[in-house]
């Protein structure tokens, strides 16, 4: 049931994520359109990829040391790449303000909203729960795993 912890873990930071974007939004004034209604689409691709880079650097580490170790550990090292790949993805649907069509530029806006907002709930969400409950040892790989290595 290991697995069902990481898969659980993800989609808690997609549905927060996802949740306080659109309260955000609401709270903004900002409405979806044909354009922006990908958001809850683009919001999950990026949840998951962050969540996932974390969790799985985080397993590696589990590994080899102690858990609040390893958290520790992983914080330290994945700090600077999760910034920076959430910061050049804000940055780059930000630029999309600039548009002079009106739904582009609000989706670009929505989503650099979006985007940081995946950042804060990685940040808020992932090390608690990670050390939250029993981490048990790896399990035996799968057949698959024994035989392509």
């Amino acid at each position: 049931m290991l697995w069902l912890r990481w898969v659980v873990l993800t989609l808690l930071v997609v549905l927060v994520s996802i949740t306080w974007t659109e309260a955000l939004l609401v709270l903004s004034g900002l409405r979806l359109s044909m354009v922006s209604s990908m958001l809850n689409s683009l919001i999950t691709i990026i949840g998951v990829a962050t969540s996932m880079h974390v969790l799985l650097y985080f397993r590696e580490q589990h590994r080899t040391r102690p858990p609040e170790e390893a958290l520790g550990h992983s914080i330290l090292q994945l700090a600077k790449p999760v910034w920076w790949a959430i910061a050049t993805t804000a940055f780059g649907f930000g630029v999309l303000v600039s548009s002079h069509i009106n739904p582009v530029a609000s989706f670009g806006l929505m989503m650099a909203i979006g985007t940081m907002v995946v950042l804060v709930a990685v940040i808020v969400l992932l090390p608690g729960c990670l050390l939250f409950g029993r981490l048990p040892d790896e399990p035996p790989p799968s057949v698959a795993d024994r035989y392509i290595g």
